[in-house]
């Protein structure tokens, strides 16, 4: 019976994590644009934001097909590793449609696994996340991804939001806590706190295991 809890423990803590890594993201970008077409009134920004609403709103979608399958038991087998600075690529655009500039620095084709891919999407997702909920005025953002041959290395760091409206929500720590789990599980560290005057996410995933270091506080700000 304690093994059986156990198991259904996981499969729950599996599902949730799914469930956060498709909607959080798509649905912040979501409903940053939407609060942007109430604030405008160029036709040029409106067409991006509707747009925008589009693409993410398809790809929550999807993502959500994606994690039904995992819950029947019949998802699809691993995919090869998705060139992930495309990813990146597509983040930094994110962010420059809703009025910040971001700043990416990566290869171009990088080479590593399926499952260290993944964990980096999931985990920038989670970076680009926080930004916008907790900074969503920051006038700068930088995305750098470097690969070593021991480790593949990740930093997502923005300056402070200068945005004086509504004050940030206070963070819970769960992305931090999701971001220091995936490093952990290969092998790899992460941390998080303020750097150079602004706020930074910094994720290894190496050959060797280490322990995980967390330092929370508030992101973006």
């Amino acid at each position: 019976m304690q093994h059986t809890a156990q198991v259904l423990q996981q499969e729950r803590e599996r599902i949730a994590n799914e469930l956060h890594n498709v909607v959080a993201h798509d649905l912040t970008v979501v409903t940053m644009h939407a609060r942007a077409l109430e604030l405008t009134l160029s036709p040029a920004e409106r067409r991006r934001s509707l747009r925008a609403i589009s693409t993410s709103a398809s790809e929550a979608l999807q993502g959500i097909r994606r994690m039904l399958h995992i819950v029947h038991d019949d998802e699809p087998t691993t995919p090869a590793a998705e060139n992930i600075t495309a990813h990146l690529r597509t983040l930094a655009e994110k962010l420059e449609a809703l009025g910040i500039p971001a700043v990416l620095n990566a290869p171009s084709h990088p080479v590593m696994s399926a499952d260290v891919a993944a964990a980096l999407r999931q985990i920038a997702n989670e970076c680009v996340t926080n930004i916008l909920k907790h900074a969503p005025g920051t006038p700068d953002v930088r995305i750098t991804l470097a690969l070593t041959p021991l480790a593949v290395e990740f930093t997502a760091w923005n300056a402070p939001s200068h945005d004086d409206g509504v004050p940030p929500p206070h963070p819970s720590g769960t992305g931090l806590g999701r971001i220091a789990a995936q490093a952990e599980q290969l092998g790899g560290n992460a941390t998080a706190g303020p750097e150079d005057g602004g706020w930074s996410v910094s994720v290894r995933l190496g050959r060797k295991e280490t322990k995980v270091a967390i330092h929370q506080g508030s992101p973006g700000v």
